[in-house]
């Protein structure tokens, strides 16, 4: 019968030098982002300066796509600065008219539908780096590396060397806003997206909850520690239409707007590419 290998010391590190190399070469991944508006540069900005960054603004102002870069970029750094993962909160609430009802299969599966867009964006940006980004996504997420939570479920946790990106934050009541924030732990990094127009909580829009993203930047904006980032109509980026469409579909909040001014005023914002 032949003698087993004998376990040594060496061996058992040599098999832990081979898991650390191989977790680490995850990471050695290149991105590249120009930011295109002095306020995507400001919430860049912010994001590295702050340990909590709070940008609010309308759809297509790059908010998800700057935040996903700069977790992405913080978390290749690790060996400098011990980020460990990145974590993805959503929170379940749905507007009524785009009701689909009960979501079958364990919490993970549920949240599908909600880390969507983030997962499409972080791919996108590995793309544009010439690499196959859901390959690379799949990747981060199977090494741990990647991780996505509700906001239902947070109670107790401490959140240690992580980035932070709490996606749709206006949806969020007072009290969920505060438990969410109160599990930062040792070196984190927050950064809440939020467009208050897109306002899905029912008990937000009756007027039962408070609304948390608002309260938030009324108590904690003159805090050090935390960055807030507004963006407005002339930082939209995704389609020169979309200002357009805002104005007059939403004229009490953009109806006084003159559209040959944001039109202005996004040329001057706009950074050279």
């Amino acid at each position: 019968m032949a003698k087993k290998k004998a376990v040594t010391k060496s061996s058992v590190d040599e098999e832990l030098d081979l898991i650390r190399k191989e977790r680490d070469s995850i990471l050695n991944f290149k991105i590249n982002f120009k930011c295109k508006t002095k306020h995507q540069k400001e919430f860049l900005k912010s994001i590295y300066d702050h340990e909590i960054t709070i940008v609010k603004g309308p759809a297509g102002s790059g908010k998800s796509y700057v935040s996903v870069y700069a977790a992405l970029d913080l978390l290749k750094n690790s060996a400098d600065n011990g980020y460990e993962k990145i974590i993805f909160i959503y929170p379940v609430a749905t507007n009524p008219d785009e009701n689909i009802g009960y979501l079958k299969g364990d919490l993970q599966q549920k949240l599908e539908p909600y880390k969507e867009a983030d997962f499409y964006t972080m791919e996108k940006i590995f793309n544009a780096s010439g690499k196959n980004g859901k390959e690379v996504v799949q990747k981060l997420v199977d090494a741990g590396k990647i991780e996505v939570k509700s906001s239902q479920f947070l109670r107790g946790n401490n959140i240690d060397n992580a980035i932070v990106i709490v996606s749709e934050a206006q949806n969020f009541g007072r009290d969920t806003f505060l438990k969410i924030l109160t599990r930062i732990g040792t070196n984190s990094r927050y950064i809440f997206n939020s467009d208050e127009l897109q306002l899905d909580s029912i008990s937000l829009k009756s007027g039962k909850n408070q609304k948390g993203l608002q309260y938030a930047i009324e108590k904690l904006s003159d805090m050090d520690e935390i960055g807030i980032v507004e963006f407005g109509l002339e930082d939209v980026v995704r389609n020169d239409l979309i200002p357009g469409i805002l104005k007059r579909w939403l004229p009490e909040v953009y109806g006084d707007l003159d559209e040959e001014e944001i039109s202005k005023k996004s040329k001057q914002e706009r950074l050279d590419e």
